[in-house]
């Protein structure tokens, strides 16, 4: 049975929104319930990311960005796990839009 001290709702599925949903929804406790609200028709892009120029980048490198604090390189191995980055190119500023 779901409590009512196990439900959050997350208005804005902007990046912020979905990453504190990801982190909830990996903690430890299995009945929590997340709802994330979101206006537009996609999470996850927000103002900042919504941008569709790849002329856009963001303001950090690839290999300085992580969704995790356990898991600092998360970002850089997701990026050239698809084929966004190669390995031997140097410092990689994702696109906004991915």
């Amino acid at each position: 049975m779901v409590g009512r001290g196990n439900s959050i709702i997350i208005v804005g599925g902007g990046a912020s929104g979905v990453v504190l949903a990801a982190h909830l929804l990996m903690s430890s406790n299995s009945d929590l319930r997340v709802t994330l609200i979101e206006k537009r028709p996609h999470f996850g892009q927000g103002m900042a990311y919504s941008t569709l120029l790849s002329a856009h980048v963001l303001n950090v490198k690839a290999s300085g960005m992580s969704a995790y604090a356990d898991d600092p390189t998360h970002f850089a191995r997701w990026v050239l796990e698809r084929g966004f980055a190669k390995p031997d190119q140097g410092p990689f500023y994702a696109p906004r839009s991915l």
